[in-house]
């Protein structure tokens, strides 16, 4: 079995990004062999990333382990017998961006800054780069609370929400740091930090 695929277990959540697609396929992982993962448990999937997937194509693999987000590269694949099933072929490890590292992605997502304070209002923002662990926001005119809640919006009507506290400011920009972030979120931060990140590399192989 592949070192990659061994950090998977059974019924953990995973999503999978195809490279050129803005939507991600949530599901849970039912099995795994050599260097590929049986995924199922699949809702509703778009006309167009059912029929790549039916082909075969290209994407990442994001998934929660020992706390860390964690991205293989490799081919998505639904087999013609199996409705609702994926089948994921690991080519390669990939990083995933997090500010420790140093690593962010450049990015401008519309951001909701809510104080914990119940007299605080909420506030809207812009990100300037964000990764796996944090983000850089943009001063508007309102002071950041130490710690307060954030919601971030990865597309229209789709938004991922954590606590986080105020890590650093500087007189244009916020760095905050994600505490408590969902699972399910965290996953579809990754699938969507990988594909701007590949973007802004064009011409990156595929282990980025």
């Amino acid at each position: 079995m592949s070192a990659a695929v061994r950090r998977l277990s059974a019924h953990q959540l995973v999503a999978i990004g195809l490279d050129g697609e803005e939507e991600d396929v949530e599901c849970r992982v039912l099995g795994v062999a050599g260097s590929a993962a049986m995924l199922g448990g699949i809702g509703q999937i778009a006309g167009p990333v059912r029929e790549r997937l039916a082909a075969g194509a290209l994407g990442h693999l994001v998934f929660q382990y020992q706390g860390r987000l964690v991205a293989l590269r490799g081919v998505a694949q639904m087999p013609a017998s199996g409705e609702g099933r994926v089948v994921f072929a690991v080519v390669d490890d990939v990083q995933v961006p997090e500010r420790r590292g140093g690593e962010r992605v450049p990015m401008a997502l519309a951001a909701t800054v809510q104080p914990a304070a119940p007299d605080g209002g909420a506030f809207e923002t812009v990100t300037a780069d964000v990764s796996a662990t944090g983000a850089l926001l943009e001063r508007r005119g309102h002071p950041i609370p130490p710690h307060f809640r954030l919601e971030l919006f990865l597309r229209a009507g789709d938004a991922v929400s954590c606590s986080a506290r105020l890590a650093r400011e500087t007189p244009t920009h916020y760095g905050v740091q994600f505490l408590e972030m969902p699972e399910k979120d965290r996953i579809r931060l990754g699938v969507v930090l990988l594909s701007r990140a590949r973007v802004s590399r064009p011409g990156s192989p595929p282990g980025g």
